[in-house]
């Protein structure tokens, strides 16, 4: 997370003529892998915690189908997540955008 704000200070603040697409790529690429590591990390705590309340619930038809929607959601939310990192990965890739630029250490 270091390297991320960095490159924002290096980059964007020191510019004499403000920011330039250069200098944008590197920031948007830094948010978007933050994102995706935060969302997975709430997915594995939803997994957890749908499995801690089929656990609790005992074999009860109730909680057996709140844990049946939390898993459910976790899974349309994890696709939706990593879809949207693929077309954002394809519209960087038809930009031609170089990979020194895509693949900034955070």
């Amino acid at each position: 997370m270091g390297n991320f704000f960095k490159t924002l200070k290096d980059g964007c603040f020191q510019a004499q003529n403000g920011c330039g697409w250069t200098d944008i790529q590197p920031l948007v690429t830094g948010i978007l892998k933050n994102l995706i590591a935060i969302g997975m990390f709430v997915a594995a705590f939803m997994v957890a915690y749908a499995g801690w309340t089929l656990f609790r619930g005992q074999g009860e038809p109730a909680a057996r189908s709140k844990a049946k929607h939390i898993l459910i959601s976790v899974v349309i939310g994890s696709i939706i997540l990593m879809g949207a990192y693929f077309i954002v990965d394809l519209i960087l890739t038809k930009l031609q955008v170089s990979q020194e630029i895509r693949n900034i250490s955070i």
